[in-house]
């Protein structure tokens, strides 16, 4: 039996796999937990908001532009020749582990510049910043196109691996900011923000369509087959992982990645062999957050894992009421919303170059945090 992510509803029936109970209960649980804390996300409870400085601002959009700029420049080649790439070819050769032509270009990039290649992931926070400008900060200009730009340097990377992943997690997070900003989304705002988003949209189909019909066509049963089957993955990895997975092994560089890379020089690139050979199955799959963080610290450390991260959330979504510096936590907000929301694969800030994102967010969210006056 195959579930849907997050809604479990019964989706492809297929194979002599047995979901048990007790996983699907722990699964559910622990979603909820995790989920429990969003539900006080709610902008209608802000008063007295501080606008951001429009300098202070322009600070934050151009450190964006020239992430953006350099980022888009490692593979431009791929956007330029977009119409003859083959993208079965391609995601072979990056499951091969050759390096990418992107990977290659940013070596030509001189210091410090080449360094803004970690940042790359960052450019999703141009989304949430996209919404306050035109939202919040009532702007409706040349920024907002710039803004707007930015936030597709991450989809746009999938290009050098054929990668469907962060051009869902772009939709995803572009749907949660809809979501999150609702209360300002007026009729005029709405159709301001959907002239930007229904071109785009139209392009991540085709090339959703294009990278699964290259992967999935020459499977048994199909392109379409395949697909359902890909659909409740991640649920079925986090269930085979409850009771399959060996109890005496625990990894933490997934978990805590900076301070394993940083500290121990270990990453899970460096592990991940390793784990396989001592839980005898592939690690090297979708497990969601949840299926990840438990096959590194087990059933117990997931669950104190997440009470941490839902008692987390909660102090800090409490704080809507009473701000006044709103960016500052919305930033916050964001980066937290990443995890369950990427999360339908896998755990986001899982290695080094991932968890920057989230300390990065932290810097702007300090240096945009605005005082009570």
């Amino acid at each position: 039996m195959n579930l849907v992510n997050g809604l479990n509803g019964v989706l492809y029936t297929k194979g002599t796999l047995t979901i048990g109970v007790l996983p699907t209960l722990y699964y559910c649980f622990l979603l909820t937990l995790i989920l429990f804390p969003f539900k006080k996300v709610n902008l209608n409870k802000t008063k007295n908001i501080q606008v951001i400085s429009e300098g202070k601002f322009n600070v934050v959009l151009g450190i964006f532009i020239l992430i953006a700029i350099i980022n888009i420049y490692s593979y431009s080649n791929s956007l330029l020749n977009i119409s003859s790439l083959d993208f079965l070819e391609i995601r072979q050769s990056h499951y091969a582990g050759e390096e990418s032509e992107a990977s290659i270009k940013m070596q030509s990039v001189p210091f410090p510049f080449n360094y803004l290649s970690y940042l790359q992931r960052s450019t999703v926070f141009s989304i949430l910043l996209f919404f306050y400008r035109t939202l919040i900060m009532n702007k409706q200009d040349w920024k907002n196109i710039i803004l707007f730009f930015c936030s597709l340097t991450l989809p746009l990377s999938c290009l050098q691996s054929a990668d469907r992943t962060d051009v869902v997690f772009f939709m995803l997070m572009f749907v949660f900011c809809c979501i999150l900003f609702k209360p300002y989304l007026i009729e005029t705002k709405k159709k301001y923000i959907t002239r930007f988003f229904y071109p785009i949209l139209g392009g991540i189909g085709i090339y959703i369509f294009m990278v699964t019909i290259a992967r999935f066509a020459e499977s048994d049963g199909g392109a379409g087959d395949s697909v359902l089957r890909y659909g409740g993955e991640t649920f079925l990895n986090f269930c085979y992982y409850f009771e399959n997975a060996n109890p005496n092994v625990y990894f933490t560089d997934r978990v805590f990645p900076i301070t394993n890379h940083m500290v121990l020089g270990i990453d899970y690139s460096d592990t991940k062999d390793l784990r396989s050979i001592l839980h005898g199955f592939n690690v090297g799959v979708f497990p969601s957050f949840l299926g990840v963080i438990m096959l590194d610290i087990g059933k117990f450390g997931v669950l104190l894992w997440t009470l941490i991260f839902s008692f987390s959330c909660n102090m800090i979504f409490n704080k809507i009421s009473s701000t006044t510096s709103l960016l500052s936590l919305l930033l916050i907000i964001f980066s937290l919303a990443v995890i369950p929301i990427f999360g339908i694969f896998y755990y986001y800030y899982y290695n080094f170059i991932h968890a920057l994102t989230y300390v990065f967010a932290l810097f702007l969210s300090i240096y945009v945090y605005q005082k009570k006056n």
